[in-house]
């Protein structure tokens, strides 16, 4: 007898979520074009006005209570960043040395995404095309929230410098702003004090939060001028690519209205199969990041409660 013609498992995978999709709707002829490819790796120092350790990594909302925010109970997180490219890409642009400041506060909890107010600063030295490429990649990618108020100030020299025991970054020689960084007191030894496995905001991939208290960090322009000391500082070097994102907002805004709409009886056991129809890589980024977000978005029948990654964790993609 005639055995039956086998397809790959990945051609099948793709033919059976292009059904899918165009099925539900998600798949629509007036898509845009992708915008250009783009890598970024990039070293941050980082202070704010939250004590140690800044508590917006861990929620949307600073605590009151930080060193210097007063005894009103108001909340807010009012902070420098000073980047500096080491290399990347957008298109055919060469990020590499480029430096930037951004300055603002991400009010009182951002977890509506809405923030206050952000300016950023170029060096004179980075290009028209480089900082349509660094706009691109920080705004949205990165720091995905809607700004209530978000200005370009004036050019202006960036000083960056930093190694594992200090970090020091200044605009315009200190007169718009500065960071000083020191090692931290509490260490146990000269080596730094490092915290992993944590995400950076949106990136995802980081070498780690190294811990080091501001000695200053002020934002000295405009009518938004603020001052703290002996608070919230660190240094951080971030890795993130547009397939990083073009995988997630797959996920998140293809995928996962799916999942609600015609197959919300999916338990995280079953989005794991359903995982295994698309072509290996897919989710290699950003997975984690969509195991959380279904594991809080998708019912589950299951009576045996899962940890919220746990469904997706552990895959062969190889």
């Amino acid at each position: 007898m005639r055995q039956p013609r086998t397809r790959p498992l990945a051609a099948i995978s793709v033919a059976i979520l292009a059904v899918i999709l165009a099925v539900s709707g998600v798949v629509k002829a007036q898509t845009p074009a992708p915008k250009a490819d783009w890598t970024l790796n990039a070293t941050l120092i980082e202070a704010c006005s939250c004590s140690m350790f800044c508590p917006c990594y861990f929620t949307t909302k600073p605590a009151p209570d930080h060193a210097g925010h007063g005894a009103g109970g108001e909340h807010y997180c009012r902070f420098n960043i000073a980047y500096k490219i080491n290399k990347g890409m957008y298109g055919t642009t060469d990020l590499a040395g480029a430096k930037v400041w951004i300055a603002g506060d991400l009010g009182d909890d951002f977890g509506d995404n809405e923030t206050e107010w952000a300016e950023v600063t170029f060096d004179p030295g980075v290009t028209k095309e480089q900082r349509e490429g660094i706009a691109a990649i920080l705004v949205g990618p990165v720091y995905p929230w809607k700004w209530k108020s978000f200005t370009v100030g004036a050019d202006a020299p960036i000083e960056w410098s930093g190694d594992k025991t200090h970090a020091t970054a200044k605009l315009d020689a200190g007169k718009a702003g500065e960071i000083q960084l020191a090692h931290n007191p509490t260490a146990e030894n000269g080596e730094p004090t490092v915290i992993t496995n944590l995400k950076y905001f949106h990136a995802p991939h980081n070498q780690g939060f190294i811990l080091m208290p501001n000695k200053v960090e002020a934002y000295r322009r405009g009518d938004k001028k603020f001052e703290y000391n002996n608070t919230n500082g660190f240094m951080i070097t971030l890795d993130i690519t547009s397939k990083d994102v073009h995988s997630f907002h797959l996920l998140e805004n293809h995928l996962l209205p799916l999942y609600r709409g015609k197959l919300a009886y999916l338990c995280l056991r079953r989005v794991s199969r359903l995982e295994r129809w698309l072509v290996p890589g897919v989710f290699e980024v950003g997975r984690e990041r969509f195991a959380d977000t279904v594991a809080s978005r998708v019912p589950c029948r299951s009576k045996a409660p899962m940890p919220r990654s746990a469904g997706l964790a552990g895959l062969d993609h190889g």
